[in-house]
């Protein structure tokens, strides 16, 4: 998947028939070779007030903007579609192998990568009966395309797919590709197959030709146009009776800020297959919305819930210490590939704010001045690794040469000093001359309101700053108003978190200047033409060793720019009750499969 989809691990054969073949370029490899999950197997003494129903309750900080197959970017959008919805290619997390869903197996791919051919499973079927076919897999093609879908995000990775021809029965298929890229085979465990008689109900689509939809006047076909209103309506996106898919599960119920249900299907198509994307254990699936960290732990304390990944780190801890929580539920901090970082605005021009992090050298002292060991000491009770760039140390990309930054405020007191930041007036708050007008280093730090460590980081990095002589201001948001200042630059710095995957990076839509105020990523306004240059040949590499050498490049340039300050990968506080049996955590999001979790033997499901 994409950068904010679940991205699986991958150690993929290239396949000619059932046995391990030489590894394909084109099937990309990753993250490390040790296994990145956790099983828990132990012995549990089944308690009289365990519930025997064999339904699931999770703990969630927050519902999905929108549940469109294309638009929109929440993150518990896409663990919610791996059972929603159905996808040619994931991840089987137990092996760390590309495992096909829809298709029947790996794709064939030609020597030079341009080409992919699948064949979907004679199984696949939609709730309705009807065959999933090559139709329906164009019809998802163009809709991803088209460049009146809201989808910007998303662009990149389509307008790579050139074409689509039809194979010799309705089950096979190629993609044509533009170029070799890196995820030319792997873009397949981000993107659903959508029913086109779901979709596109009056077939107005059906004359159109993928390579059409790259065409910025055929697009303005009115029957485009009329489709195009249609499926970025409302409809798509929050009505339970148009979200379609070919998942195990259908959504039952959605209630607005509070909770969204989904319900195991009758007569799965895949019913009897194996894998673990093809289970639908639990009855349901509840996921229930709880903002307020205290609200959350009494939650668990009364067995109200059955999983959670929306704790802190201390309240865990504090979990922890409570013997009836641990009689219940499982516990672990589980490493994963996010981190967590403050953004610093290189671009401040764009929103017409202070320009204050504009060069590299007032950056450089802003992350000596952050006390990144004492925040993890103090908040993530020293759980947290430090991270030196934009990727994870469970990859075998990472730069081991670059060191973290530590906390040194002489150093940075020289490096402001040296880019004209001093106290000229004694009032103990640097200035500096910008544009002709003496400005003080004044700046809010933005944080959003659903991550509780982020108050206490936030306090603990204003104090060091005000100390060096800066006059900060805390600015606590929700998410809305922390996406749009993000995507508009309107920002001094702020507190954020990217989920990167196994996979290998494609860094164009976080760090490459294309993707400034583009529907891209880019929301530093990183800009450096070193930098996009090897982000344009890392993508396109497909000889690993080669790969490796310009990310290390590319992160050497990230780590001597800091157009943010890189703070911790993060771990995922992970609870589970005890009345599930043979529980896997995994370092990829979501870090569990619910549709996988069996009741432990006693409790019987209930009528």
């Amino acid at each position: 998947m994409t950068a904010k989809f679940l991205l699986p691990i991958f150690l993929i054969y290239a396949l000619s028939g059932c046995e391990p073949k030489k590894q394909s370029p084109h099937f990309i490899g990753l993250a490390s070779d040790s296994n990145l999950f956790v099983l828990i197997n132990e012995s549990v003494i089944p308690q009289p007030d365990w519930s025997k129903e064999h339904n699931v309750v999770v703990q969630w900080l927050a519902e999905p903007d929108q549940l469109h197959p294309n638009n929109g970017l929440s993150s518990s959008k896409n663990e919610l579609f791996l059972y929603l919805h159905s996808f040619l290619l994931l991840v089987d997390l137990r092996t760390n192998d590309l495992t096909p869903v829809l298709a029947e197996s790996l794709p064939e791919v030609s020597n030079n990568g341009m080409r992919v051919k699948f064949r979907l499973r004679k199984e696949a079927r939609w709730d309705d009966g009807s065959r999933i076919t090559s139709d329906d897999v164009a019809f998802t093609v163009k809709a991803g395309k088209c460049k009146l879908t809201e989808n910007p995000h998303q662009k990149s990775v389509w307008y790579n797919l050139s074409g689509f021809q039809f194979g010799e029965d309705s089950q096979s298929f190629t993609f044509l590709m533009r170029q070799p890229y890196i995820h030319n085979v792997t873009m397949w465990v981000d993107l659903p197959v959508i029913q086109k008689k779901v979709y596109d109900p009056e077939g107005l689509l059906n004359e159109f030709s993928v390579e059409q939809m790259d065409d910025s006047l055929t697009v303005q076909n009115q029957k485009i146009k009329k489709w195009a209103e249609q499926y970025n309506s409302g409809k798509y996106s929050r009505d339970i009776n148009f979200i379609s898919g070919a998942g195990t599960y259908r959504i039952s119920e959605w209630k607005a800020g509070q909770s969204l249900t989904i319900t195991r299907k009758n007569n799965f198509w895949a019913e009897g297959l194996n894998g673990i994307y093809f289970h639908a254990l639990p009855g349901k699936i509840i996921f229930k919305i709880i903002r307020d960290a205290n609200a959350a732990s009494l939650d668990l304390l009364s067995q109200q819930s059955d999983v959670s990944s929306a704790l802190s780190t201390r309240q865990l801890l504090q979990l922890k210490d409570d013997s009836l929580f641990n009689r219940n539920y499982h516990s672990r901090f589980v490493d994963t590939f996010f981190f967590t970082y403050a953004g610093l605005n290189n671009k401040p021009e764009i929103a017409g704010r202070k320009k204050l992090f504009d060069q590299t050298a007032v950056r450089k002292a802003m992350a000596y001045l952050t006390p990144a060991d004492e925040i993890n000491r103090l908040v993530n009770k020293g759980l947290n690794k430090r991270m030196t760039g934009p990727v994870s140390f469970l990859k075998k990309e990472f730069n081991t040469s670059l060191e973290p930054i530590p906390a040194d405020p002489e150093k940075a007191m020289k490096l402001l000093s040296e880019a004209g930041w001093t106290d000229t007036d004694g009032n103990r708050i640097l200035d500096k001359v910008i544009d002709k007008k003496k400005t003080e280093f004044e700046f809010s730090i933005m944080y959003m309101t659903t991550v509780t460590e982020w108050k206490d980081m936030a306090s603990i990095m204003a104090d060091a700053y005000r100390k060096a002589g800066m006059k900060v201001n805390l600015l606590p948001v929700d998410y809305p108003a922390w996406i749009t200042a993000a995507q508009q630059l309107n920002y001094d710095m702020m507190l954020g978190s990217w989920g990167q995957s196994s996979l290998p990076d494609d860094f164009t839509q976080v760090w490459h200047s294309s993707s400034i105020l583009t529907g891209g990523s880019n929301f530093s306004g990183f800009s450096n033409l070193t930098a996009d240059a090897l982000i344009d040949s890392i993508k396109v590499e497909t000889n690993e060793n080669k790969r490796m050498e310009l990310s290390a490049r590319f992160q050497q340039v990230i780590y001597q720019e800091q157009p943010v300050i890189f703070l911790f990968a993060s771990v995922r506080r992970m609870v589970v009750h005890k009345r599930f049996e043979n529980v896997e955590l995994y370092f990829e999001r979501p870090g569990i499969l619910l549709n996988n979790l069996s009741l432990i033997p006693f409790a019987a499901v209930q009528p």
